[in-house]
């Protein structure tokens, strides 16, 4: 898993994307591109926290992808002092083209696998994935699953 990781979000990875799918973003900026898509909005100090990036670090981020006309701060409805970051439609399209081409790039290097090992492969990360977020997400009950 950390090798895939690797793989994926290695500086030759993020340039590839983005030179394939026609966008200029960087690959910390992609990430938060991508977790903002699939969580939605949501507070500066809550995308630190989920995203373990230090808030001045994220601040300065946001504020280049708020600049580029990718994200927008807005002040939060509950809390007027929180500032909340929404995803803009320039910043959707470039999340859909970036997770295009990255679906392009995987399909080709999996050309070879059949349509069973896809389905084994996917399930055995499902699985994987189902027993290793409670743990790592602070949600597991004291003395249940493996240790």
């Amino acid at each position: 898993m950390v090798e895939l990781g690797r793989m994926t979000r290695s500086g030759r990875a993020d340039r590839l994307r983005c030179e394939r799918a026609g966008v200029e973003v960087t690959g910390a900026a992609q990430r938060l591109i991508y977790y903002l898509m699939e969580n939605g909005p949501m507070r500066l100090s809550e995308l630190a926290r989920r995203t373990e990036t230090d808030p001045g670090i994220l601040t300065r981020q946001v504020n280049t992808l708020e600049r580029q006309g990718i994200v927008e701060k807005r002040p939060d409805p509950t809390d007027r002092r929180a500032i909340t970051v929404h995803m803009l439609p320039r910043g959707r399209r470039i999340a859909q083209r970036l997770r295009e081409v990255q679906d392009e790039v995987l399909g080709g290097q999996l050309a070879r696998w059949t349509p069973r090992d896809l389905e084994q492969a996917a399930g055995l990360m499902e699985q994987l994935i189902r027993d290793i977020r409670p743990k790592w997400e602070g949600d597991a009950v004291e003395g249940e699953g493996p240790e």
